[in-house]
């Protein structure tokens, strides 16, 4: 998109659930300075930035997979992996309230 730029690029998946198909599904998390998205081969997340209400992280206790960040988003609620869950959480704070001056800290910012 014209004017996004993305901050940072890391692996994980997002968990699915359709039916009797429950699984992880892994892609790249790409954090930009207007929304969250997950691509691989097609967008499997995606959600503006201004829409997430409420982010939070749990313990992931079904396949003993450790912790998930929990993503409250325009009335949905979707549970995601990344190898650093508290600093992805942080990082989409810090880039959702537009702090310029922190975003350089976040380990793995895309330069």
């Amino acid at each position: 998109m014209e004017g996004e730029n993305i901050v940072l690029r890391k692996f994980g998946s997002v968990w699915h659930s359709k039916g009797i198909i429950q699984e992880w599904r892994p892609g790249f998390w790409n954090l930009t300075n207007r929304r969250l998205f997950l691509w691989r081969e097609e967008m499997l997340f995606e959600t503006p930035l201004d829409r997430i209400e409420a982010l939070m992280i749990t313990v992931e206790t079904h396949f003993r997979q450790g912790h998930v960040l929990v993503v409250h988003h325009c009335g949905k609620t979707d549970s995601i992996r990344v190898d650093d869950v508290a600093g992805f959480r942080d990082a989409i704070k810090i880039v959702s309230a537009n702090n310029l001056c922190e975003i350089a800290s976040i380990p793995g910012v895309v330069k």
